[in-house]
């Protein structure tokens, strides 16, 4: 029996032996109230390595931004994630995106020969012509991919979807149209295959949203009210009793420590449910074109995340913390600052800011590779105690576990073990200290006199919740990692319980053959989640678990 396995066994053993003693706290927990663990670039694959090779020290610079590959999206989700992140292109017609620029300037063939790129729908990649490798090429593939899952687990936690639509040219917008001229040039001097120019993304319109809200509905069946699995904005206004185009900011957006019942569905309803989140930037023609095709969102299936600072009516959602660590020095090395750990203050900053306002934040624990390759954690630790409600991060796996997931000719950026994982290892972690009621302040302030609570570890059918106390282990503070300001002092690790029978290995919430990251012992290896640990041994988990249970209380949904 797998260690993971023996573990979700002595956890069922002793939640039935505290059934009759069980509350169910989880209830009383509001969405804004729950943390989850959400992957950047879901999709993505790192770019073949001679493609890279052949930019020189690009690189060795931004294109070293594109080096990390995600697991496919259901091993994500079998993992814990809650969160997943597409970009999407337009491409009615279909045969738009089938080729590779940056190939051809590689001296390879330049057309891309899956079919998929001849068929109509919006496709999913990162930089057309460049980095294009992704785990799903059509929308709808990823679409059904994450449908299939849901239905497989109905008690999960909501998954929040974020699609980032992707018009106008991409290249020159990276590059800078000086160096997209030089690349112009290279491709008309290449002997091989392929295209004679790069991609031109279509510009949006009213009719890109009526064509992604069509895939949407296909894939999910629509809002709750329709039958489907999408919680949509409709949905949540009629179930408050207001208007079809009633501003879901005065109805949801509850600043963070105030007092009063949660605005939203209860989180035992929202089991089973799908969020999608568009990510937009206030005064775009992206955010005007769905103005016009759903106004104030009504009738849309999807929500709006504000990213800028330019405000985006009916959004209740905020990306914040987003960016890249970076000075003058390092803006081309993609090293990391001297003054790293100041740069953190501010996005924690920025996180608090966006929450005390009331929005569900989205927050990265990592961006452009920067703190993988140096082993810095002081920004993903601190991202986690922020308040977010959504960590997201390109390595919710340790690199090393995506290794023999790697497409071949492709590498990772990071050797180590860094990953992101919430503390508890659990689908979801409570946002308020255990015990609070529903509006309370935001943010983890657990005290040693707190106790354990696992929602809904009843027999592997739904996710569980964390809401237990943080704890610092001194043992890291020593430690540090490399680059400018690598430590982990301060760093904060959750008592050593691995994964809720909802999702282990081999029960409702995973497969033997996932790769499963868990808390544990702690060694000089891998880094998560604030932890230095190796998986731990069957023996090493059955101790902790005896431990741990003694002080335990386990609540249903």
């Amino acid at each position: 029996m797998r260690a993971s396995r023996l573990l979700a066994a002595l956890l069922l053993l002793a939640a039935a032996g505290q059934w009759s003693a069980a509350q169910p706290a989880s209830d009383k927990l509001c969405f804004s109230e729950l943390q989850v663990l959400g992957s950047h670039n879901s999709y993505h694959q790192a770019p073949p390595a001679e493609l890279l090779a052949a930019f020189g020290g690009l690189a060795s610079g931004p294109l070293l931004a594109w080096e990390y590959t995600q697991p496919p999206l259901s091993l994500q989700l079998d993992a814990g994630v809650r969160a997943l992140e597409l970009d999407v292109y337009w491409d009615p017609q279909g045969r738009l995106y089938g080729q590779s620029a940056g190939l051809r300037i590689a001296g390879m063939n330049g057309w891309l020969t899956e079919p998929q790129y001849q068929q109509p729908g919006f496709k999913v990649l990162h930089i057309p012509d460049f980095d294009y490798r992704t785990r799903c090429i059509l929308l709808s593939e990823c679409l059904d991919g994450i449908r299939q899952w849901s239905d497989a687990h109905p008690g999960h936690l909501p998954i929040q979807l974020h699609l980032e639509v992707k018009d106008g040219p991409q290249a020159a917008a990276l590059l800078g149209d000086g160096l997209a001229e030089v690349l112009q040039g290279l491709l008309n001097s290449s002997a091989a295959e392929g295209p004679a120019s790069f991609v031109q993304p279509l510009q949006s319109t009213p009719q890109l949203f009526f064509d992604l809200q069509a895939e949407l509905k296909a894939a999910f069946g629509g809002s709750t009210a329709d039958g489907g699995i999408l919680l949509t904005p409709d949905d949540v206004r009629a179930a408050v009793g207001a208007a079809p185009a009633a501003d879901l900011q005065q109805i949801l957006l509850t600043p963070a420590g105030g007092a009063g019942s949660c605005p939203w569905p209860s989180l035992s309803s929202m089991r089973g449910r799908v969020l999608v989140k568009l990510i937009q930037y206030g005064g775009s023609t992206l955010a005007a074109a769905l103005q016009q095709a759903y106004p104030n969102l009504a009738g849309s299936l999807a929500w709006v995340e504000r990213n800028g600072e330019q405000p985006l009516e009916q959004a209740v959602f905020r990306a914040a913390a987003i960016g890249r660590l970076q000075d003058a020095a390092t803006a081309f090395s993609f090293a990391l600052p001297a003054n790293a750990t100041a740069m953190v203050g501010d996005l924690v900053g920025a996180v608090e800011s966006a929450t005390a306002e009331g929005y569900l934040v989205r927050a990265r624990a990592d961006v452009d590779t920067v703190e993988a390759r140096a082993g810095f954690v002081v920004r993903r630790d601190a991202i986690l105690a922020s308040g977010a409600q959504v960590v997201a991060s390109d390595y919710v796996l340790p690199a090393v576990a995506v290794e023999p997931l790697l497409a071949s000719g492709t590498q990772q950026a990071a050797s180590s073990n860094y990953s992101v994982q919430l503390p508890g290892g659990l689908p979801g972690r409570c946002l308020r200290p255990s015990g609070s009621s529903s509006g309370g302040s935001s943010g983890m302030s657990g005290s040693s006199g707190d106790v354990l609570e696992m929602y809904g570890a009843s027999g592997g059918s739904q996710d569980a919740i964390f809401c237990g106390p943080l704890y610092v282990d001194a043992s890291t503070e020593a430690e540090g990692a490399s680059g400018a300001e690598g430590g982990t002092a301060g760093s904060q690790q959750a008592p050593p319980v691995v994964e809720a029978a909802a999702d282990s290995p081999g029960s409702a919430g995973g497969t033997a053959a996932a790769p499963q990251p868990q808390p544990g012992q702690q060694s000089a290896g891998a880094s998560s989640g604030g932890v230095r640990r190796s998986l731990p041994t069957a023996a090493s988990l059955a101790a902790a678990a005896a431990a741990t249970l003694a002080a335990a209380v386990m609540c249903v949904a």
